[in-house]
């Protein structure tokens, strides 16, 4: 499957450098199955799907690097090379989905010495092939004179406020439930998000200028400090199994989602809408 021309491609290593693909540069890509749709394998009991699950998959990426310089030749191959060479993560872009990647192979396939242009054939890694959007919803923190019954926010955001709380709601506009991220923004102490008949708390102070962050999908649970570093407080979150309701990674549901918090905090979620191939629009 080949992708729209009017689309780029970005690939971003993990030392932050970035290779634009496609577009108005010198790098171009040909017909890739980048974008083909991942297979899932499952496993049956009697009439119905036990389990799922979604192997790595490795997909091919023909490049064109047309009138570039020595030094830009050289550069891109660095930046495709380098995570592979520390063993770790980049990701590719292309519009709004990205999806987690690494160049484990790069052939030189043709070279013309008079015209600049390099062809190359890249081998992509995707360990978990499912392009992701990001949807972010943020819910700035009230003045505290605005969080009483019959109050209205002045701003263009879905809020109901009563005492002693606040609701919000967002719309989950994905496949199926949906993994996500919820950031509290500091000062906060003991923050708790209530959805679906589910709580999700954990028991410690956010300093201001600090953050929160509970992600779903990488079942992580970190203090981020003004200066970006992390401490782990995987520990901190009141526990639960699943369906206990008080399961600290449980997904959301399609659909329109009610949340309930303190109303005492800044936070936002960010849905992960996951898909095996990103969207044409």
């Amino acid at each position: 499957m080949s992708a729209p021309v009017s689309r780029g491609l970005v690939y971003r290593n993990h030392l932050g450098e970035e290779l634009a693909i496609g577009g108005p540069g010198t790098v171009h890509y040909g017909e890739t199955d980048l974008f083909d749709a991942a297979a899932y394998e499952y496993e049956t009991a009697g009439a119905r799907v036990a389990s799922r699950s979604l192997a790595a998959s490795e997909r091919e990426l023909p490049l064109v690097l047309a009138g570039s310089s020595p030094a830009g030749r050289d550069r891109a191959r660095r930046v495709l090379s380098a995570d592979a060479h520390a063993g770790e993560l980049g990701t590719l872009s292309y519009g709004d989905w990205s999806v987690p990647a690494v160049v484990t192979a790069q052939a030189l396939s043709a070279w013309w010495f008079d015209g600049g242009v390099e062809a190359d054939a890249l081998t992509v890694l995707l360990p978990r092939p499912l392009w992701c959007r990001e949807v972010a919803h943020e819910f700035p923190l009230l003045p505290a004179a605005a969080a009483v019954p019959g109050s209205d926010y002045p701003k263009p955001h879905p809020y109901g406020y009563g005492r002693g709380g606040a609701s919000h709601s967002v719309s989950v506009d994905t496949l199926g439930p949906a993994e996500w991220l919820w950031r509290v923004w500091g000062p906060a102490a003991d923050p708790y998000l209530i959805e679906d008949g589910n709580r999700h708390q954990v028991m410690v102070t956010v300093p201001a200028g600090s953050r929160l962050e509970l992600d779903t999908r990488e079942r992580t649970i970190a203090l981020i400090d003004g200066l970006g570093r992390r401490t782990n407080v995987l520990g901190s979150r009141v526990r639960g199994a699943a369906g206990s309701g008080t399961y600290a990674f449980k997904r959301l549901p399609r659909g329109t989602v009610g949340l309930s918090t303190p109303g005492s905090f800044a936070y936002d979620v960010v849905v992960y809408d996951e898909r095996e191939a990103p969207t044409w629009t």
